[in-house]
């Protein structure tokens, strides 16, 4: 596991994605190297809140970015 994907299950909680959702866009100012996969969490909180518009159009922004297979899976997700 690396280090990114350790601090991303960290702040995931489930029972309130509203939280996650600020955690991650907290960490997204402070992570550049790894903004990419910060976006599909963002992306992934918003669609567990329901807020599918905001949700996708995060999604697009990600689709336009180039992805390893790890960040090709959370996207898909």
């Amino acid at each position: 596991m690396t280090h990114i994907e350790g601090t991303l299950d960290r702040l995931w909680d489930y029972n309130d994605p509203h939280a996650s959702e600020h955690k991650f866009r907290d960490l997204l100012k402070q992570e550049s190297d790894h903004h990419i996969e910060i976006l599909t969490q963002i992306s992934r909180a918003l669609g567990l809140q329901r807020k599918f518009t905001e949700a996708h159009s995060v999604l697009d922004e990600v689709a336009s970015l180039p992805k390893d297979p790890r960040i090709k899976v959370r996207y898909l997700l």
